[in-house]
């Protein structure tokens, strides 16, 4: 386990006889800060990517203190108290501005929702996932959903008295950056005085064999480590830009096209436990994101079988047969933080301009093939999906592949340019293949945010054109599985949810 560290304030800063807030570097005053590739990437036209976390508070929301924890928090960071501008050669910066945190709170209009319906929040983020943040303020903003006098009665998702909804535009920061930044700023509900607790990965064991051992059972297996990491990052990233080339996903109903990202969209939750995911777990001898991956590919499966066994096009007109099935293929771009840490960053260490944990966007992407064909299993066949996911995550561990699409953008956009990269193989690369999924893991316990205690933390993304992006997120002891689906390809985003209620409850059954 980690804890996050502390984030100091300029008041902070300036009581301990450090920096204080005039002395921070303002490009306004000479320095330019250059936004980063991956960020000038998300600010094409046609990859305009958003980033939208929803939080939901056990008490109605105190909007003094929510204003208050804001100001001392997020608008202190640089990215977030930063205009978007051109520099004299056109390129994209970051310009440090003063933040009125009242332009970036907005206290949400319910009216035009029916007081009784249970997806409010979800048809309220869905919309903000199609709209452009305001270019004149940073670009991040805060939405307030709250029970008023006015409506008292109107339903808010999982029992809360309150919702917020951060929106941020991608530049500002990947996923890992995003998280980190907001877990700096909540503390422990039993224990007000400490930060979150994120799961670490399990140091290795030191080695006291004696020298013949030593290599036999440590450098024998190193060296065949080392041919295995070449062998499958050659074969990965060949495979990746085979997809990129030609390769294509088959014609499918969740399949998007060329403008989708401009498309409306829909939202559905699936909110799980994580004692059943790591059930599963132990019970298929994996990893909670072998088990997170199949419960995925099941859900497709089941939801792909309803339609071709009803001949319902799902609202789409695109029909689907029971005998395409067989030899369906359906891959998943995976977004993978390539930071040296793996895992949520200490946002002290993130803004170190030494650090290699650096601050900003460092997302590779994995190119993952979906079982979402019948699998051949005389017992449990749903756990030949985990097995199924837990070989390929093994080949992707071994593999550079993550790091190499990374690296390989960044190297491209010098060579050729940001408009090149983006519109001929970013976006080709989404369009080629089906979904996109994302996993952040959360804290292990419940945390407070401006004193309030939050029942869930639900991050997701927009602005692909594909016709599924799936968002993974642990939080104490649940996991919830987010789809934001475009509303002309898969209008009926609910059922698929209910697909994957109904793949967690196979998959349990089957280790029973």
């Amino acid at each position: 386990m980690g804890v996050l560290r502390r984030i100091k304030t300029s008041q902070q800063r300036s009581s301990d006889g450090n920096e204080n807030e005039n002395s921070l570097p303002r490009i306004g005053d000479g320095v330019e800060e250059p936004v980063t590739p991956a960020g000038r990437l998300f600010l094409q036209p046609d990859f305009y990517l958003t980033a939208q976390c929803i939080l939901g508070f056990q008490n109605p929301i105190d909007l003094p203190a929510l204003k208050s924890e804001l100001s001392n928090t997020l608008a202190k960071h640089p990215r977030f108290s930063s205009l978007m501008r051109l520099n004299g050669r056109g390129r994209e910066i970051w310009v440090r501005t003063h933040v009125n945190i009242d332009d970036h709170i907005i206290v949400a209009d319910l009216s035009r929702f029916p007081r009784d319906s249970p997806t409010i929040v979800e048809d309220y983020t869905a919309e903000l996932s199609a709209a452009r943040l305001d270019a004149s303020k940073p670009l991040w903003e805060v939405h307030v959903l709250a029970m008023d006098d006015d409506r008292p009665q109107i339903s808010l998702r999982g029992g809360a008295r309150g919702v917020c909804i951060l929106v941020f535009h991608h530049a500002l920061g990947d996923g890992t950056s995003l998280m980190s930044l907001f877990l700096a700023s909540t503390r422990q509900l039993e224990n007000p005085a400490m930060l979150p607790t994120i799961p670490r990965p399990a140091p290795a064991p030191e080695n006291d064999l004696d020298p013949l051992a030593w290599i036999w059972r440590s450098l024998v297996p190193r060296i065949w480590r080392l041919v295995l990491v070449a062998w499958f990052s050659i074969t990965e990233i060949v495979k990746f830009l085979c997809m990129q080339a030609w390769v294509k996903d088959s014609r499918s109903c969740l399949r998007g096209y060329r403008g989708a990202e401009n498309e409306p969209s829909r939202l559905a939750i699936a909110d799980l436990k994580l004692d059943d995911v790591k059930r599963v777990k132990n019970a298929a001898n994996a990893t909670v994101n072998d088990v997170l991956l199949a419960i995925v590919s099941i859900a497709l499966q089941k939801y792909l079988t309803h339609h071709a066994q009803t001949g319902n096009d799902n609202g789409n007109h695109c029909k689907f047969k029971t005998k395409w099935l067989k030899s369906l293929s359906i891959r998943a771009l995976v977004m993978v933080n390539t930071r040296p840490s793996p895992g949520l960053q200490e946002v002290n260490e993130m803004m170190n301009t030494r650090s290699k944990a650096r601050w900003g966007n460092s997302l590779g992407y994995m190119l993952v093939p979906l079982s979402v064909n019948k699998v051949n299993a005389p017992t449990h066949p749903s756990l030949e999906h985990v097995h199924h996911a837990k070989s390929i995550s093994t080949r992707k561990k071994l593999s550079y592949e993550a790091k190499l699409t990374y690296s390989g953008g960044v190297l491209l956009i010098h060579l050729l340019g940001i408009k090149v990269l983006s519109e001929h193989m970013t976006y080709r690369a989404a369009l080629h293949t089906t979904l996109t999924i994302s996993n952040i893991v959360g804290p292990v316990e419940t945390v407070t945010f401006a004193g309030n205690p939050l029942l869930y933390i639900i991050p997701t993304s927009s602005g692909l054109p594909q016709g599924l992006l799936v968002h993974m997120t642990s939080y104490a002891n649940d996991v919830r599985i987010a789809v934001m689906a475009k509303e002309k390809i898969v209008p009926d985003v609910s059922f698929l949810r209910d697909c994957v209620y109904a793949a967690m409850d196979t998959l349990l059954r089957d280790t029973t």
